[in-house]
């Protein structure tokens, strides 16, 4: 809802709707990867995080992490924008 307050919202959009599909493909593969490997005894509890899988398995949360900051910036500055706009207008017509 809050992406109504975005500029470029379309832009925005098709950004969000891309590194969703690009997170959940990675989440996906990396635990199929994980879960065959758990099945052929090549990774236990204590290797886990041992290897780069781990890496992979915290790639997807990060990328969607970085990216709803990434859009939190953009709205908090678009928000400060239209109440800077609505001082003005209060001070000119006081």
């Amino acid at each position: 809802m809050s992406s109504k307050l975005l500029k470029n919202r379309q832009r925005w959009l098709t950004v969000y709707k891309t590194l969703w599909r690009v997170a959940l493909i990675l989440f996906i593969v990396v635990e199929l990867f994980v879960i065959i490997e758990v099945a052929k005894d090549r990774i236990i509890d204590t290797t886990l995080c041992n290897n780069s899988t781990y890496l992979f398995m915290q790639l997807s949360n990060t990328l969607l992490q970085v990216a709803f900051v990434i859009l939190g910036f953009f709205i908090n500055k678009r928000v400060q924008e239209q109440n800077e706009a609505e001082n003005l207008y209060e001070i000119v017509f006081r």
